[in-house]
């Protein structure tokens, strides 16, 4: 059965927020939380997938799922980090 599909950038960064380049892992997490919000209203009965183009720590991926609440279904990156 097809599943309706619709690409929105519903999620914004703090315009004065600094690069994550040459962070450790606390500085990354603290730079992005609380400097994210939602654009657009979200319908309650959608699902929604993240893309972020690297993961390192998560720290974005995090915000996201804090800013859209219960409306997530997964979280997907091009690229991760070497550990």
């Amino acid at each position: 059965m097809p599943v309706p599909v619709a690409v929105r950038d519903i999620c914004r960064l703090d315009p004065w927020v600094s690069s994550q380049a040459g962070k450790n892992s606390d500085k990354r997490r603290e730079a992005r939380r609380g400097h994210m919000y939602v654009s657009m209203p979200i319908p309650q009965d959608v699902g929604l997938v993240a893309v972020d183009d690297v993961v390192a720590t998560g720290g974005t991926m995090s915000e996201l799922f804090r800013v859209c609440g219960k409306n997530w279904v997964a979280g997907a990156c091009i690229a991760r980090s070497r550990r």
